[in-house]
């Protein structure tokens, strides 16, 4: 705390700007609330809800403090004039209330030179002009019907505001839902002369957003409930023909409304190609299934024929997006519209929503749920872009008839549709808080039947069987399988709300709502955005295929993004337009430099005019549910698994070599090169089937470079997943590669059974389960098993389809990505304590490979490193490994600096001529060049090492290739970009060649030479710099372990000595430094 005062003086005393001096206490007393509401079972969205909770806590008044919130916001983010006296009366404010919450005193010379001022209220005018809009957050205070009293962060006030709940049966709904603490959206309402609001709508935590189609498909034959998307969680996601029916459909509308040529047999072949798995796998496929999508083509044909011969229609110069997204954070929802079509310069579109099945023949209309999700799209246009309901002409397009009929709008029905989504958004903050305990044995079958009109024989025909397999296997689980269940369920259900609400990392973006919540400074700091684009060059086929975009303004932070990368394009031409007021395009990264970006979409465009070059684009992270269903219903195969295999899981019996093998590979040891290698020779010699699986896709890019050099006939394989996601070299394996001149299923059936080896991801392969129907393994060998939460291959390690599983991984390395801390994902239950499950943010492989250390003939580990030179392992040897990491021995490891010849009166250059592995001491900057997550001084002198580096192989003859031989790791995106330019002053083309990543990104590669710069400039940043965690040998810091060991001939380490100091582990390693 003491750092924290002196800090504060510090910035007090300068001579800062006062927009600076506001954004260090804004940021301060964030991070104070983040630290305070850690330990708390509540998930909080944003910095107001979490010191609205700081304040309850710790019997504070939030109104002063909350106004200092405020008004340091719009100073430091919106650009706000204050004057001092102002700032005064705010510093006093924050002073008092952070010396409340960190239980401290303020020191006496910030009180002397703080006046006994009263703190400015936000003025009754600003609230008045706030108020008039057509939603409006709230944060609950408490509930007293007929009123819910709230606060809200748009508009500090010294009393909660009233909120009438009373307008209809969905806002009493609401408020039942709602608890202190909570959040909610008042949607289209009104405020009488007394100040109290009256919504239409309530939106119980909007920022948990949902898709259409998790709340319709809470609409089922038997009855309406939240309870229907728990069971849907667990249901095996396979393939059947109504939706690989639906697959070909969408295919076929995409390609009828882009191709005037478009015909049945190519659209086919394209759903044929991305889906031959599933298509194989799936018996209901028959010769009956492609005549019914040949009858439908041919349908979706007429309509369009028939749509494009309307007025409305403009002789086809309409601009068509097909399957256009939105986030709709007023209706705490998302959605993807089949095709959306502009009809006119005011606004008014023409919406499609494409069904393959039946309408209800029983009613002769559509089903309910398909016209909620219709009307749900329709207020989506409205709330986001402002489309009125009546100027969106929603239709319902039936492919088997065909039949495309309007939907009118009913208001009743939207209510009942946001009735489902609060109710669902109630349960997953129950399933996060561990209440699935009391409800999982009340739920059964009997109970989830709430329609009247259910009749017996549909009940027990088409419904049970939907049902009953998932409330079985819930009630039938014995208590160790119970307690695992439950705690891995909140576990995911915990990581799956803050990934899309929070996040308690200070000043990150990381979560789904920070596209709406940060502000833009925040994103420009962190490189999740890349604004100021126009567009440079399109690319046909087939329609518009990928985009180009270029700068058109400096953005001082490199944007944090990858080949491959899932991210959103929208048109920002205005402060005001953001990823909520537009509709957003969804594509992948394909290339990218300094001053371009390459996107492919998605989906393809019909016309060339959706991409205006009239206007400007921001690019960001696109956030995907999808690997979280795989989570859930990896999680249920558990509880269905053979018993002996759920057994060797949860460590009830002794593995045997025959099912079970974990070998532990430190640093260097050759964990993929060597043993991986050795093991795949090994079983081809046995003719086995091979799984070869690992978390990234960098991880299988190597695997895939160790196939190619196993010695005679390269053995052929196959590799799941994107060409994005894949190294070019390789992209000839991948699957829509390997089968595209296939045109049956038979084929491929055939290409599938003679290929003895496959490759992937492991969220490529839990897409691919259908696989396991087609094809029997041998072994799945899992490499880098370390980085891999236990419910992300539970699917794979219950299948049948496989006799035995290999882990190699090294669990002092980088482990498994989580967004909770470790005291939300810490384990209680005893039992799971007995099978070494402490905490679910832990690998199963060092789970497992703890629990069976004294199994020798199923444990093992690799201690002889061929990487670094014994003078840079040493470290790491000594801190994480007991000294039990041995040199190779190869000349490498032997050799001297070859650097003979250097100017020894240059300090940089005699640095690096003579030392092997150092550790540079970087001042701290002076407070007014100081920033968040950048040190500028430390990227110039990573410049210098680096031009030293480059003079040096000169002067001595020496060869040398930057972007394999030199590497530079620093933990943040801002000081990429820095590092990036300061080289840039010097040697324009290494600069643009040389890999400058994160520790994370890293992790699996190697340089001759390592330059690793710590960065951090205040005491906070070293808690996101190291990743100290506690195992039998001691502490163990898996960042630092592989920065350092990624370093074969030099190691270079940057820092401020005093701050780095303050841990343990560095403070040794600084030590060590110094000694060689």
């Amino acid at each position: 705390m003491d750092r924290i005062w002196q800090d504060v003086q510090e910035v007090f005393f300068s001579e800062q700007t006062l927009k600076q001096k506001y954004r260090y206490c804004y940021d301060t007393l964030h991070r104070v609330c983040i630290e305070k509401t850690e330990g708390l079972p509540a998930e909080y969205n944003d910095f107001f809800s979490r010191l609205q909770a700081v304040c309850r806590l710790t019997n504070y008044p939030l109104h002063g403090v909350d106004s200092f919130r405020w008004r340091a916001r719009q100073v430091s983010h919106l650009g706000m004039e204050v004057d001092e006296h102002t700032f005064l009366a705010d510093m006093r404010v924050f002073v008092e209330a952070l010396a409340h919450f960190t239980n401290s005193l303020v020191p006496d010379a910030l009180k002397g030179r703080l006046p006994d001022v009263e703190q400015l209220p936000v003025g009754r005018e600003q609230l008045e002009r706030t108020c008039r809009q057509k939603r409006i957050r709230f944060v609950v205070e408490r509930v007293e019907e007929p009123y819910i009293y709230a606060l809200s962060r748009e508009m500090p006030a010294d009393e909660p505001f009233r909120v009438d709940v009373t307008a209809n049966q969905h806002t009493l709904m609401a408020a039942q839902l709602l608890k202190p603490g909570m959040q909610f959206n008042a949607l289209s309402f009104t405020m009488d002369a007394e100040g109290v609001y009256h919504p239409l709508y309530m939106i119980v935590e909007p920022d948990f957003l949902l898709d259409t189609t998790s709340v319709t498909g809470c609409i089922k034959g038997w009855g309406e409930s939240a309870f229907n998307r728990f069971i849907a969680k667990f249901r095996p996601s396979e393939s059947t023909a109504y939706t690989l029916l639906g697959d070909f459909a969408n295919q076929f509308l995409d390609d009828i409304l882009n191709l005037p040529d478009a015909d049945w047999r190519s659209s086919m072949q394209k759903v044929f190609a991305d889906r031959a798995i599933d298509i194989c796998a799936c018996k209901e496929i028959n010769a009956a299934f492609f005549e019914e999508t040949k009858k439908q083509f041919e349908n979706i044909r007429q309509v369009v024929e028939e749509l494009e011969r309307q007025p409305y229609m403009e002789g086809g110069k309409v601009n068509i997006h097909i399957e256009p997204s939105f986030f709709c954070e007023a209706l705490g929802l998302q959605g993807r519209m089949d095709c959306l079509i502009d009809l006119d310069a005011d606004g008014k579109k023409f919406l499609i929503e494409l069904k393959s099945g039946k309408w209800d023949e029983f009613h002769n209309r559509a089903k309910e749920e398909h016209l909620m999700q219709m009307l749900l799209y329709k207020e989506m246009l409205y709330y986001n872009m402002g489309v009125k309901q009546t100027d969106v002409m929603g239709n319902l397009l039936y492919s088997k008839y065909p039949r495309m009929q309007e939907q009118r709008s009913y208001q009743e029905m939207v209510l009942r549709a946001m009735n489902i989504r609060n109710s669902i958004v109630a349960m997953e903050r129950g399933l996060l808080e561990g209440e699935a305990r009391k409800w999982v044995p009340k739920l059964t079958p009997e109970a989830l039947r709430r329609n009247a009109d259910c009749s017996d024989k549909f009940w027990t025909v088409w419904c049970l069987p939907e049902i009953q397999p998932v409330t079985d296997a819930l009630h039938d689980m014995d208590e160790l399988t119970a307690e695992y269940f439950y705690a891995f369920l909140q576990f995911i259900e915990r990581e799956q709300a803050e990934s899309k609400m929070c996040d308690t990392r200070p000043d990150s973006t990381r979560a789904l709502a920070s596209l709406w919540n940060a502000d833009i400074n925040t994103k420009m700091e962190n490189g999740d955005i890349f604004m100021g684009l126009r567009v440079a060059a399109l690319r046909m086929k087939d329609g518009v295929d990928a985009v180009c975009l270029e700068r058109t303004d400096e953005q001082e932070s490199q944007p944090n993004f990858r080949i491959g990368d899932a991210v959103i394009l929208y048109k920002r031409n205005s402060d005001a337009d953001s990823a909520i007021t537009q509709q957003v395009v969804r594509c992948n990264v394909e290339a990218y430099d300094a001053d371009r970006i390459w996107l492919q979409l998605k989906n393809r465009q019909r016309n060339k005019e959706v991409f205006s070059r009239m206007d400007t684009y921001a690019i960001e992270h696109d956030h995907v549910d999808a690997n979280f269903r795989s989570l859930y219903s990896g999680l249920f195969s558990l509880l269905t698994c053979e018993k002996s295999r759920r057994d060797l899981l949860l460590c009830q019996r002794t593995p045997t070599k025959d099912d079970l093998f974990l070998l532990m590979g430190p640093p260097g040891t050759g964990k993929t090169s060597v043993a991986l290698k050795r093991m795949v020779e090994e079983e081809l010699e046995q003719g086995h089937n091979i799984l070869l699986l690992a978390y990234t896709n960098r991880a299988v890019d190597e695997i895939c470079e160790m196939l190619g050099t196993i010695e005679g006939e390269n053995p052929d394989y196959i590799r799941l997943g994107r060409e994005l996601s894949c190294a070019p070299q390789f992209r000839a394996h991948i699957l829509v590669n390997t089968i595209g001149t296939l045109t049956n299923r038979q084929a491929v059936m055939e290409r599938i059974g003679e290929t003895r080896i496959f490759v992937s991801t492991v969220a490529s392969m839990n897409s691919h389960m259908a696989l396991f129907k087609l094809k029997h393994f041998h072994v799945a060998i899992f490499d880098e098993a370390s980085q891999i939460l236990e419910p992300q291959i539970l699917g794979i390690l219950t299948s049948k389809a496989i006799d035995k599983f290999v882990m190699i991984g090294d669990h002092k390395q980088l482990p498994a990505v989580v967004v909770q801390n470790e005291e939300k994902s810490a384990v209680q239950s005893p039992l799971l304590h007995a099978i070494g499950l402490t905490n679910c943010r832990n690998s199963l492989f060092e789970r497992l490979y703890e629990q069976n250390r004294c199994h020798a003939d199923v444990v093992a580990m690799l201690d002889h490193q061929g990487r670094m030179h014994p003078t840079i392992a040493d470290f790491a040897s000594e801190a994480f490994y007991g000294g039990l990491l041995l040199p190779v021995g190869l000349p490498h490891q032997k050799e001297d600096l070859p650097y003979k010849t250097y100017d020894a009166d240059n300090l940089i250059e005699t640095l690096v001529a003579t030392k092997r592995c150092t550790f540079i001491n970087v001042p701290k900057p002076a407070l007014e060049d100081r920033m968040p997550k950048a040190n500028v001084l430390e990227a110039r002198i990573i410049a210098q090492l680096v031009h030293a580096v480059l003079i040096l192989h000169e002067k001595n003859g020496l060869s040398f290739n930057p972007s394999r031989q030199l590497g530079i790791i620093v933990p943040f995106r801002r000081q990429i970009a820095l590092v990036r330019a300061e080289i840039a002053k010097l040697h324009p083309d290494v600069a643009r060649d040389i890999v400058i990543d994160t520790v994370e990104r890293y992790q699996g590669s190697q340089r001759d030479i390592i330059i690793y710069g710590t960065t951090i400039t205040q005491g906070y940043e070293l808690d996101i710099l190291s990743n100290l965690t506690r195992d039998a040998s001691g502490e163990v810091d898996r960042k630092l372990n592989v920065a350092i060991t990624r370093a074969r001939k030099q190691l270079f380490i940057l820092g401020n000595e005093k701050l780095l100091r303050n841990n343990v582990l560095y403070d040794k390693l600084i030590d060590y430094c110094k000694k060689n």
